[in-house]
């Protein structure tokens, strides 16, 4: 590998990268400024009620890599022959030592400590002797390592606070779910996490009008079934729900009140399958911004806790 040094002022760092990118083969391009750890060295970072930062530094090094020391010297010799590259120059061209870029990146991250009992330890790293509970997390695969000092907080306040156990947690944030690992084990029973493997809400509507028996009603009472059809064990639950499904082939499903939340919820059998297309009406993650009030508001109906 072979790395090719320029500078370039401001308005042209964009131009000489996209072309080194898009055409002259550059494996990868990066920029920084050309004065950092000096007087002239320039923040770009924004602040509230302050005017917007720059796109980039009045004064940038763009760094490309090369495959190979003759692409990184037939690179240099186009961009120099442009009338573009006026105000650029070649800083340099330097072979790249080879190394081994997974250990060096291991090396970069050491276990975390949020408490002196409650550790994050990547999978390269032995546990210290005093932690008591131990999350094995490898960075680098989403957000949420333990190494962020909001993240580090929040976990914190998990395991120092108590009263966890029992608990219901709804984690909803975008990543590892560390939020929601951390807080299963610290005692929470019930874990909704919105960004491990995924999630989505989904919904459909349905093409026809569905035949449901409802059982908000006298209809358990009148057939033996008490309050155990919808408030028992899943067993007890489960066995009247393959009976009905028998005895009435036709039907679609149930209408019975949610022991989570107290509202009438539906269960369906197998004979709505033809009620819905194959499309549903609407589907997103449930880590998008659009659903975090009503997931919040759901959470706090039905006795969850946000972390």
């Amino acid at each position: 590998m072979h790395e090719l040094v320029l500078f370039a002022p401001e308005p042209l760092v964009e131009p000489v990268s996209d072309v080194l990118m898009d055409e002259l083969g550059a494996l990868s391009v990066s920029v920084e400024d050309a004065d950092a750890d000096t007087a002239a060295e320039q923040a770009l970072f924004g602040e509230p009620g302050m005017p917007p930062p720059k796109e980039g530094w009045q004064r940038s090094r763009v760094i490309a890599l090369f495959g190979a020391e003759a692409e990184a010297r037939e690179a240099a010799a186009l961009l120099q022959a442009q009338d573009f590259f006026a105000g650029c120059r070649l800083l340099g061209l330097a072979e790249v030592p080879e190394q081994d870029w997974v250990r060096l990146t291991q090396s970069q991250f050491a276990p975390v400590d949020i408490t002196p009992e409650f550790w994050i330890v990547p999978t390269w790293h032995e546990p210290p002797a005093q932690a008591r509970q131990v999350i094995r997390l490898d960075p680098g695969l989403a957000f949420g390592t333990g190494t962020h000092p909001t993240t580090r907080m929040c976990l914190r306040w998990i395991a120092t606070r108590g009263g966890l156990a029992g608990q219901r947690v709804l984690d909803y944030g975008c990543g590892s779910g560390i939020l929601a690992i951390g807080a299963a084990k610290h005692g929470a029973t019930r874990v909704v996490d919105v960004s491990r493997r995924a999630p989505y809400l989904t919904g459909w509507q349905p093409t026809r009008v569905l035949t449901l028996l409802d059982l908000t009603a006298t209809w358990p009472i009148r057939n033996g079934a008490s309050h155990l059809l919808t408030s028992g064990p899943k067993s007890v639950c489960r066995a009247w729900a393959r009976a009905v499904d028998t005895e009435w082939p036709g039907l679609d499903g149930l209408w019975s009140v949610s022991t989570m939340t107290g509202r009438p919820t539906v269960t369906l059998f197998t004979a709505a399958a033809d009620a819905f297309p194959r499309r549903p009406a609407f589907s997103r993650p449930l880590s998008s911004p659009a659903l975090q009030g009503a997931l919040v508001t759901a959470a706090a109906e039905i006795g969850y806790r946000v972390v």
